[in-house]
């Protein structure tokens, strides 16, 4: 396993605020050297080494605003920035190989270097009725069989899992505090949720972008916008989460629920955010 990347993290947007302020000028240099290394990314590649799989290489990237949070992959493990974000905030519970993992995703580059770590991962995918099957089988085809789960009701029984690994799943889903609610019922107490989502590490409140109306109808109450289904097509986003998503975790069942920032150049880690919140 590579070695620990260090992270800061806050428990409300008060905390993050105190220092933000107290701090800015170390934040504002963090900034810098985000752009900085997408533009060496994008020009000729950042080297730079694997915080997931220890690899040493050129990380690349498009000239783009988000490019630090969904590109900059390894070129061993090709994971994107904001996956080895988040696998650097579980590698930090120190998790034991007899530590039961449940994955919302499945066949991804992120399933292999789950394994390498505990000997119990379960993943899965969403699968509605109205997936059109032949993308289904090509999945199928592929990765193989994958278990269909909705965070808004798991199938599993209480308290099974140790820990919990959703990324950029939480947006998608209209009741998104139901499926909150589901997250902290599976976990043992004591477990862990570590996701990444949308977020706007400058506004306090969450942000409702679209409605889901009885008849599946969608409202947008913005500009629609839409993210890539990794089993092809696309899907609405609901939310952009601001600091109170925690207070909506903590009400939902979490003990303890904060923002991660990453930040370790070293490791093509440019200030991203996660979630952890401790059942």
């Amino acid at each position: 396993m590579a070695p620990l990347v260090a992270f800061e993290a806050w428990d409300g947007w008060g905390a993050w605020q105190a220092t933000r302020t107290a701090d800015d000028e170390r934040f504002n240099d963090a900034y810098r050297a985000r752009l900085a290394a997408i533009v060496a990314a994008h020009t000729g590649g950042l080297e730079a080494r694997c915080s997931a799989c220890g690899h040493r290489g050129r990380f690349r990237a498009s000239a783009d605003a988000e490019a630090h949070r969904e590109q900059l992959a390894c070129p061993a493990c090709r994971l994107p920035g904001r996956t080895r974000a988040a696998l650097a905030v579980l590698d930090d519970e120190g998790l034991g190989p007899e530590a039961a993992l449940y994955a919302t995703e499945h066949g991804s580059p992120l399933v292999a270097q789950l394994r390498r770590r505990v000997h119990h991962v379960a993943t899965s995918e969403f699968h509605p009725a109205r997936r059109p099957w032949l993308r289904r089988f090509r999945h199928w085809i592929r990765h193989g069989a994958a278990t269909h789960q909705d965070l808004r009701a798991l199938s599993f029984p209480e308290a099974v899992w140790d820990a919990m690994l959703c990324l950029d799943v939480f947006e998608h889903i209209d009741t998104v505090d139901t499926a909150f609610a589901e997250c902290a019922r599976v976990l043992r107490p004591g477990g862990v949720l570590v996701a990444t989502a949308p977020f706007d590490e400058n506004a306090e409140a969450d942000r409702r972008l679209a409605t889901l109306g009885e008849g599946g109808d969608l409202a947008w109450s913005v500009a629609e916008e839409w993210h890539a289904d990794p089993l092809g097509g696309r899907v609405p986003c609901f939310h952009r989460f601001g600091w109170a998503m925690l207070p909506r975790l903590r009400a939902a069942g979490f003990r303890e629920a904060q923002w991660c920032r990453v930040h370790a150049p070293d490791e093509a880690l440019f200030g991203l955010w996660v979630i952890r919140a401790r059942r």
